[in-house]
């Protein structure tokens, strides 16, 4: 009944709004935002210019929803390697890898002849 509820965070609004403000081109609403959230949590406001917002924000997200599964969708939405690099070198997965994407299912292309199965498999 109630055990699947997504659940949106204040926190996760502020960030989604400074990345969004960032890649519109807003970059001083960006930083606005970013500084905003930071002082919900007691931290001193940063000065940025350029991508370096961007990074910020990506690492905020990366602090904030640890263990919550939400780095990998954050990279593989801006089209960023999966870095492995803790299992020793070379390990890093790039996002052109066909590993990025599962394999369907057969019973799900054998009943939609409209599915192409993704690359790789």
């Amino acid at each position: 009944m109630g055990d699947n509820t997504p659940v949106i965070r204040k926190s996760e609004m502020h960030l989604i709004r400074a990345e969004a403000n960032f890649f519109l081109g807003n970059t001083t609403e960006a930083l606005l935002e970013l500084n905003d959230f930071k002082a919900l949590r007691g931290l001193e406001p940063m000065e940025l210019t350029g991508d370096a917002i961007l990074e910020e924000i990506l690492l905020e997200r990366l602090k904030e929803f640890a263990f919550e599964g939400h780095r990998f969708f954050d990279l593989k939405r801006l089209g960023r390697d999966i870095d492995k690099s803790y299992l020793g070198p070379n390990s890093s997965v790039p996002f052109t890898d066909f590993r990025i994407l599962p394999p369907i299912p057969q019973r799900e292309i054998d009943g939609n002849p409209n599915l192409n199965q993704n690359v790789g498999y």
